[in-house]
Parts: structure tokens; sequence; C-alpha cells
């Protein structure tokens, strides 16, 4: 049987970055989603983020479980952010989906390689956590 293609991402579909920082979920529950939510390792330009539309969120929450599972850690809910403010700043979102998670999605920064580009990874992150609610992890 063949799997179900699932719709194109829309402007107002929202996009949760997992967050498995206890310290981090409790500043972002208060209303202050803290940058490093969308801050990865320098030099990478690609955020993960699942589409939280497309399924109920305990079934993505599973997922963001074996997800902590391989990282050794805790998963506490999402940073949530629009599709439509994702895709601001020269920002690129695209539905990237895997086998083990059909709800990826990406942000791609498109940053070019320069001395600042951390930097520009900063302000990305920023402006992203500034447009961002938060999203606890399902009971």
């Amino acid at each position: 049987m063949a799997a179900t293609a699932l719709p194109p991402i829309g402007p107002a579909d929202p996009l949760g970055r997992e967050v498995f920082s206890q310290r981090d979920s409790a500043r972002a529950a208060k209303g202050n989603v803290p940058h490093k939510a969308f801050l990865e390792k320098p030099g990478v330009d690609v955020l993960s983020l699942d589409r939280l539309d497309l399924a109920p969120d305990i079934v993505v929450a599973q997922i963001a479980d074996k997800n902590a599972e391989r990282r050794h850690q805790t998963f506490y809910g999402w940073a949530v952010v629009s599709a439509e403010h994702a895709a601001t700043n020269g920002r690129t979102v695209r539905a990237v989906p895997r086998p083990d998670n059909p709800y990826h999605a990406e942000i791609q920064l498109n940053i070019s390689q320069s001395s600042e580009r951390r930097d520009v990874e900063k302000q990305h992150a920023l402006e992203l956590a500034a447009a961002a609610s938060w999203r606890g992890r399902p009971s």
C-alpha cells in the first residue's frame, strides 16, 4: 500500500523545534522562548523541525522522545513558529519527510560563508525565537 502524500507546508502551519533542555523549556513556558532553541552547532545552517498540524501532539511527541533517547536527553516540548515567519529574511522552509519522522521539515538559513557567519546564525535564532510560542510536551 502506498503512503499518503502529505500536503505542502502552508504559511500559517506551525513548525515546532524540539526542546531538550529543562531550563529552556521553563523559560519558554513563561513566554520567553530562548534563542538557543533555534541555534545549531556552528556552521550548521539547516534547522530540523516537526510539522505540528499533521498529527496529534502525542504522535509527534513519540517521535521526539525517540530523538531525545538517541541523544540521551529528555524531550520537553516545542518552540513553535509559523511557516510564514520561518520563511522570512532569506530563510527557506521545506517539508523533508524521513522514514522515522514523516512530519519532518527544515528551515534553510541561506547564510553565505563569511567571518561573521556565527553572528548571522545567532541573528536568525533571535528572530525565530522572538516570533515563537511554546507548546509543552503532551501528558
